[in-house]
């Protein structure tokens, strides 16, 4: 009888611990820094031609790359890496997407429709995504890829 109870104790503690690194990896996750950070250029829309310089582009989190889905970019300051609060957000609807993966880096390249805007932009981003939380050096630098810190690691 004692030691079936002893078992039922060590089969509740291991689910309990489970269910609290369940629990702290949720929330890690959910903390972890993600964008897509890349490049544009503005371009006439029959022809393609560059009508700008390249502009560096980030979103805030997470992107659904998908034909007709709503995309918003910010531009980010050259010099100092931050978005530019002084810079209207770029609500874009994509159109071509070309999708490629190198390892674990995704990048998706394309031409979107720009909300409010006669030009097209032309695109290139790479995924950003953290996967690896609370080491300082490294969350620096997504924070500085993802536009949210303008200090470089």
């Amino acid at each position: 009888m004692a030691e079936r109870a002893w078992r039922l104790f060590q089969a509740a503690g291991l689910a309990f611990a489970l269910g609290v690194l369940s629990l702290a990896a949720q929330a890690t996750a959910v903390q972890a820094t993600e964008c897509w950070s890349g490049w544009g250029y503005w371009v006439e829309p029959g022809t393609h031609a560059y009508k700008s310089n390249r502009i560096l582009l980030v979103t805030k989190g997470s992107a659904v790359w998908t034909y007709g889905q709503p995309v918003t970019f910010y531009l980010l300051d050259e010099a100092k890496g931050g978005i530019r609060p002084d810079e209207p957000p770029i609500k874009a609807l994509p159109g071509m997407l070309r999708f490629s993966q190198k390892q674990r880096l995704q990048h998706v390249t394309g031409l979107a429709a720009v909300e409010g805007k006669s030009d097209h932009l032309a695109f290139g981003m790479s995924h950003i995504v953290q996967l690896v939380k609370g080491i300082e050096k490294l969350d620096s630098f997504y924070r500085w890829a993802c536009g949210l810190d303008t200090a470089q690691p």
